[in-house]
């Protein structure tokens, strides 16, 4: 999940949740990662932003971590720190068109910042509308005494968020680099992106549920009501939500978890009238982002997360490779780095496409997908199916792609054409057997075979001792498909032991090691059961420490 003001602040108004609230909610909701807002204050230095959210981060964190960067106060200072937030894992830059006087950056600065982005391989994300011009209708209102809600949304034009956004991408056109516009509320800004995107600029666009499937009727509630409703850009008429979701017909939802209910007497606090600078900004729920193409574009792909992860504090990562790991380097959408911690795991797909109805593809389409891959994030163009394909804005890409593989000639092509291997179970004879066969796979192409990355993924159960009450219980939880399956009656407990790690910690321990010694590089636990949180702690305490 990326783009999660758990702990923000905005102006004079604070989120209610912080780092430990709003990630315990995350992590209920089986979200493992998110992205917060770093927020600069102004007269501050970036970093001094980003330590203050590390202050409130550490040992109040119950999964994965990283942060967007918000500048609020753009100096030559704060434009030299840029790239060495970017070498530390903060590889994205929020910037405001709206708030002057609290995040407000004007074009010169934009387009600044905008060109050390594109040097550093940054991405930056706006918030596009005209500020400037907002804060006069706003003056105007107040005069009047329009303080209900519904006059929010009333001062904040459909047609300044328009403007913005098309100035916020001929900008990043002058700068030469990406552009992610967040919260997209309105038609006409939805066009924008979308212009872009048929002349193959990189620009993204996101909006979020409140502006699919709430509208101004909603900040018009009686009784001030309506307060619960406000959030910048504001909610608008229904008539915009049909452009919203055509925008969104491609799509990755991001989902953000909720912060607590809003009331009327919390929004009564919070609230210096509907057409104040000083309204909240920000609502609980997900966010939705698109490529903005009016045809199918050649060009796209959605960035996704687009600051860089680091690890979760205290608890260590459950990876027996490695007890910490320093945040990645920096990459402006997922296949733009040059080197990176994000993989790609790719295999035929044979247990979906038959529940799909489908055949599964052949290794010919596998080992074709490999290199198309491959060409794309390496900045290369590609051909899919007859047709011309190429990201023009990735320079110096990598992605590792891994193949998971079981049969021989799928292991044979693992070790020709892949930079990783996945292998589904932890048997020690088939993964002895299966790494060799790869390996001479990968010798027999005239490749070195040391180079790939072997990756062991399997259940893992721990266990408080090894009594068979104990183990039998372990084995019903990890068999496949859960207990109660007749599906998997047939599989006897022999192999449920070879395939899955089951017992007290000292028997992960000696089977991890076991692996090792076969050129396992990396363990991948699945932890569906009921003492999820019991294995991630023996791994995070006991099992990965062992290991070194």
């Amino acid at each position: 999940m990326c783009g999660c003001p758990v702990a923000q602040a905005a102006g004079v108004s604070f989120a209610s949740d912080t780092l430990e609230t709003g990630m315990r909610a995350a992590a209920w909701g089986g979200t493992t990662t998110i992205v917060d807002f770093a927020v600069q204050s102004r007269g501050e230095s970036l970093q001094a932003g980003l330590d203050a959210w590390h202050v409130k981060a550490d040992g109040n964190c119950a999964i994965d971590y990283a942060f967007h960067m918000i500048m609020s106060d753009m100096k030559e200072s704060t434009l030299k720190e840029m790239p060495k937030l970017v070498q530390h894992g903060v590889a994205s830059f929020k910037l405001f068109m709206a708030y002057p006087g609290v995040f407000y950056s004007d074009d010169g600065q934009i387009l600044r910042a905008m060109q050390v982005a594109d040097d550093t391989r940054g991405l930056i994300m706006m918030h596009a509308e005209n500020g400037i011009a907002i804060d006069v209708l706003v003056e105007q209102a107040l005069a009047r005494g329009e303080t209900d809600p519904r006059y929010h949304g009333e001062v904040r034009k459909a047609l300044w968020e328009a403007e913005a956004t098309h100035r916020a991408i001929q900008l990043a056109r002058v700068a030469g680099s990406p552009l992610y516009v967040v919260h997209v509320s309105v038609e006409e800004a939805v066009a924008e992106p979308a212009a872009a995107r048929d002349l193959g600029l990189p620009v993204f666009g996101e909006t979020c549920p409140q502006y699919l499937f709430l509208s101004t009727d909603n900040l018009a509630e009686p009784d001030f009501e309506g307060a619960k409703y406000v959030c910048s850009t504001p909610l608008r008429p229904k008539e915009h939500q049909a452009a919203l979701c055509a925008g969104c017909g491609r799509t990755t939802s991001r989902w953000s978890p909720p912060t607590t209910a809003r009331s009327a007497s919390w929004a009564r606090r919070s609230w210096a009238g509907a057409a104040s600078r000083r309204s909240p900004t920000a609502f609980p729920g997900w966010r939705t982002t698109w490529t903005c193409s009016t045809r199918p574009s050649s060009t796209g792909t959605s960035p996704g997360a687009a600051g860089s992860r680091s690890r979760a504090r205290p608890r260590p990562a459950c990876s027996a490779s490695t007890r910490r790991r320093a945040p990645s380097p920096p990459a402006r959408t997922p296949t733009s780095s040059s080197t990176t911690r994000t993989v790609c795991g790719i295999g035929r797909g044979d247990s979906a496409m038959r529940v799909a109805g489908r055949k599964p593809n052949t290794l010919a389409r596998l080992g074709e997908a490999i290199e198309v891959i491959r060409d794309l994030v390496e900045g290369r163009e590609a051909t899919v199916d007859g047709n011309p394909i190429r990201i023009p804005w990735i320079k110096d890409g990598k992605l590792p792609v891994w193949m998971a593989a079981y049969g021989p000639r799928a292991l044979a092509l693992a070790g020709e054409k892949a930079d990783g291997f996945i292998l589904q179970l932890a048997d020690p004879f088939l993964t002895e057997w299966m790494v060799k066969a790869v390996r001479q796979a990968a010798t027999d192409a005239g490749r070195d075979p040391d180079a790939l990355t072997i990756c062991v993924a399997a259940p893992a159960y721990v266990t408080a001792g090894d009594s068979p009450a104990a183990l039998a219980h372990a084995r019903d939880q990890c068999h496949h498909g859960r207990a109660d399956n007749p599906d998997t009656a047939f599989v006897p407990d022999e192999i449920v032991d070879r395939f899955c790690l089951l017992g007290p910690a000292e028997a992960h321990i000696a089977k991890l090691r076991r692996l090792k010694d076969f050129g396992v590089d990396q363990f991948a636990v699945y932890d569906m059961h009921d003492d999820r949180e019991g294995t991630i702690d023996a791994y995070g305490t006991e099992i990965i420490p062992a290991l070194g």
